[in-house]
């Protein structure tokens, strides 16, 4: 099976910093590139999308965290500028169908880091 070059994002992260990827012989040790079977080189991101989900080359789920937050706050801000009602019942249904679901999309993820940068 080929891979579509144009949509394949390179995501590299190095466990030990002294031991880069050394094993593994499609790349190459001095740029840390991947070469394909047409010998494109690509070179790694340092943010990649997969599923919803923003994944850093150092693991950390940060942009995603603070993706969904802006998200939230959007959504919100823009409930209370269209809905006149204050109704409880309203706003819960509301924030239980709109906010509630896009902060809750990947949340494990979040929960495996420090829980300060959720804040």
């Amino acid at each position: 099976m080929k891979m579509n070059e144009d949509k394949f994002e390179f995501l590299s992260h190095q466990v030990r910093p002294n031991d880069p990827l050394k094993q593994l012989p499609f790349v190459t040790h001095e740029t840390s590139s991947y070469n394909t079977l047409d010998d494109k080189r690509l070179m790694p991101s340092s943010e990649v999308k997969d599923l919803g989900v923003l994944i850093s080359s150092n693991l950390h789920w940060d942009s995603h965290i603070a993706t969904c937050v802006k998200k939230a706050r959007t959504t919100m801000a823009w409930i209370f500028n269209v809905f006149r009602t204050r109704d409880s019942w309203a706003m819960l249904t509301l924030y239980k169908s709109l906010v509630r679901s896009s902060l809750e999309y990947c949340c494990l993820y979040g929960t495996l880091q420090l829980q300060t940068t959720c804040i």
